[in-house]
């Protein structure tokens, strides 16, 4: 391989990532969104039914808030972040 077709390659490289990259951040920034007020649904169904069970109110709020609290883009990132390339190596 020469370097004139290494430099194609990259150019093509390029080429795709700049016009699929846009639409990949949107849908993953869709899903995340979607993914959050999943969480936030789920937190304040958790809150209640704690308080119908008896739970004082200040209780079940600050337990649903750490429940609604994990789904975090920076918890998602520093944990998955690493895995995602754990099996590729540089040339």
């Amino acid at each position: 391989m020469t370097d004139r077709d290494e430099r194609t390659d990259i150019l093509k490289l390029v080429g795709t990532v700049g016009t699929q990259a846009p639409a990949l951040v949107l849908k993953l920034g869709l899903s995340y969104l979607r993914m959050k007020r999943t969480a936030r649904n789920a937190s304040r169904t958790f809150v209640r039914e704690l308080e119908r069970d008896g739970m004082p109110s200040e209780l079940a709020r600050r337990l649903g808030e750490e429940y609604g609290s994990e789904i975090s883009l920076r918890k998602l990132i520093s944990s998955g972040g690493g895995t995602i390339f754990q099996g590729l190596r540089p040339r």
